[in-house]
């Protein structure tokens, strides 16, 4: 394994990482995301680590899931986007 601890490249580009992440609000059903990039987060999701030390976690993917349709929201009015 390669020695990052003194690397400041790789270490900026962690924290850029974290401080840059979002929630996603609109979901674009045309948009895909590319091959190389989904592998890429299901090989860090399968590497994330766990308090029993269960990793390198089980994952399979669906192609079978859709996004999630737009309910109405109790009470305020806005707009929610969820699996129910």
């Amino acid at each position: 394994m390669k020695d990052i601890h003194n690397n400041a490249d790789v270490q900026a580009q962690i924290i850029e990482a974290f401080s840059s992440r979002h929630a996603t609000k609109v979901f674009d059903a045309e948009r895909k995301i590319p091959d190389s990039d989904f592998n890429t987060i299901l090989e860090t999701a399968r590497l994330s680590p766990s308090s029993f030390g269960f990793e390198p976690w089980p994952v399979a993917p669906s192609s079978l899931i859709s996004p999630p349709e737009p309910v109405a929201a109790p009470g305020n009015g806005d707009i929610a986007v969820g699996w129910l």
